[in-house]
């Protein structure tokens, strides 16, 4: 999952961001942590982010489809502008498509 940060904001490393995924029975879902891609101009916050890896497998149960994870992202940011900071949390969904075959280990598209 690709990340990055609006021109005029900054992201702050505490509280770390945090990707909640809501449980589900038919996938098992394990969030890595938020990485720094290259430092910024402030030790306090990001100066941009890896890619967050996400590390999905679907349930023994689980039938071939498409299927939508739902989750939200919470963060703290602060506008250089606007000189305020504040919590922020983003609902997002998670595309995840389930070919016929696959095996444990196999990725999820």
């Amino acid at each position: 999952m690709e990340l990055a940060v609006k021109e005029g904001f900054k992201v702050a490393k505490r509280p770390a961001p945090k990707l909640q995924v809501s449980p589900t029975a038919l996938f098992d879902v394990a969030v890595g942590g938020f990485t720094e891609s290259l430092a910024g101009k402030e030790a306090d916050y990001f100066g941009g982010f890896k890619p967050l890896e996400l590390k999905i497998v679907p349930a023994k149960t689980t039938q071939a489809g498409k299927y939508s994870l739902a989750g939200k992202l919470t963060y703290f940011y602060c506008s250089e502008q606007d000189k305020y900071c504040s919590r922020s949390v983003e609902s997002l969904a998670i595309p995840v498509e389930v070919s016929k075959k696959w095996s444990l280990g196999s990725p999820c598209s």
